[in-house]
């Protein structure tokens, strides 16, 4: 089973999920991207592993997907910060729906 360590972060156009660890109980990957869904929060995560896979399955399936912004786990932060934020302040609402966006750019 998954815990989920989840941050809330929130900008004028942009909110999202930030998945921080995988030990002990809590959300599985699809339980996470259901209930970002629901509440049309955009998923950070550094999982390459599985969570692409639930995000690709949710939009075949028809199903909402605000987004994923998929992160290097092995990064320097400074750039990775920046490219975060560009992405949550220059782009649109709505531009990452059903999208799986790699972050260093």
């Amino acid at each position: 089973m998954l815990l989920w360590k989840v941050c809330c972060c929130a900008s004028r156009r942009w909110t999202f999920w930030l998945r921080q660890s995988r030990t002990g109980p809590g959300y599985g990957d699809d339980q996470l991207l259901a209930l970002a869904a629901n509440q049309g929060r955009i998923v950070l995560t550094h999982d390459r592993q599985t969570m692409i896979g639930f995000a690709n399955s949710r939009v075949s399936a028809g199903l909402r997907m605000p987004g994923m912004i998929v992160v290097k786990d092995q990064w320097a932060p400074g750039p990775l910060i920046e490219d975060i934020l560009i992405i949550l302040f220059a782009g649109l609402p709505g531009e990452l729906e059903d999208r799986v966006l790699f972050v260093p750019m």
